[in-house]
């Protein structure tokens, strides 16, 4: 079935903008779960996307927990955008909770998660906590993920806004340096990322 299921979503045209969203407040972004998120260029990555989205797809039926991870990450942003930030912060936290017992430390949606976290604190004033958080995503989806992916480039960009924030410039020039070379390699020079990265 979800062999079947790859060949046909295969076939259809791929939008660059699935599954990504603006966050409220600052800038930085939530981020979406790994089956959904990023920008495809080729056949095998399409490929990757799509067995990916298969098998989450495939845990999830078969995991009551999965799905209360996800309600709670879905219940989070939508207090993170209301700017009911301890609020959110609950939520997400027993997303991750849910997430790091079903899927281990290194996997994206736990990355995911992380990040989401790091959006909280940062909205909150807590720019170290916020650092945290944001760099322990950032490792996770090094690992899995690769170097050169647009998650990666979103959490550089996340680390570039809170370091700005601590007024260290030169590091938070640094990330939103590697948050744009990313961006302009996976994306293109006319995606809306690359523009938030040449205004930072």
């Amino acid at each position: 079935l979800f062999s079947a299921l790859s060949n046909d979503l295969i076939n259809l045209q791929v939008s660059s903008s699935v599954g990504r969203m603006e966050a409220e407040g600052k800038n930085s972004k939530p981020c979406v779960d790994s089956s959904i998120s990023g920008n495809i260029h080729s056949f095998h990555r399409i490929r990757e996307e799509v067995d990916s989205l298969a098998q989450y797809v495939q845990a999830l039926s078969g995991n009551e927990g999965l799905n209360q991870a996800v309600y709670y990450k879905e219940k989070a942003l939508s207090l993170y955008k209301k700017y009911e930030l301890d609020e959110a912060l609950k939520y997400y936290n027993k997303s991750l909770t849910i997430r790091l017992n079903t899927l281990g430390e290194n996997h994206p949606d736990v990355a995911c998660t992380y990040n989401n976290i790091g959006n909280v604190y940062d909205n909150k004033g807590e720019l170290d906590k916020a650092l945290e958080y944001y760099k322990k995503s950032l490792t996770i989806k090094q690992n899995t993920l690769g170097e050169n992916h647009p998650d990666v480039a979103g959490t550089y960009y996340n680390i570039g806004i809170v370091y700005r924030g601590k007024g260290e410039l030169d590091r938070a020039l640094d990330y939103h340096k590697k948050s744009l070379m990313i961006r302009l390699n996976t994306l293109g020079e006319n995606h809306p990322d690359v523009a938030a990265s040449y205004n930072n």
